[in-house]
C-alpha cells in the first residue's frame, strides 16, 4: 500500500487556513487504475466539489482529475 509521507501541516493556525490555498491529492484502490476520470466515481468528485462552492465552503479556482500515474518504486 502506498503512503504519502508527512507534511507537518496538523498544527496550522485556522486564521492561516481560511486565507490559504490548498492542493488535495486522492488516491483510489486498486492502484493504477482510472477512477477518478470515469463515471461514477469522477461526477461524484465534481458534484461535491460543486456542492461546497455553491455553500461557499470552498473557492474552487481549479479541479483536475488524472488517472494515477505514479512511478514504480
Amino acid at each position: 500500500m502506498y503512503f504519502r509521507k508527512e507534511l507537518g501541516h496538523q498544527d496550522l493556525p485556522q486564521e492561516v487556513a481560511w486565507s490559504c490555498d490548498f492542493y488535495v491529492t486522492i488516491c483510489a484502490e486498486p492502484r493504477r487504475q482510472n477512477h477518478f476520470c470515469r463515471d461514477p466515481v469522477g461526477s461524484a468528485v465534481l458534484s461535491s466539489a460543486r456542492h461546497y462552492q455553491n455553500l461557499s465552503k470552498w473557492g474552487v479556482h481549479l479541479l483536475l482529475l488524472m488517472p494515477d500515474h505514479r512511478l514504480s518504486g
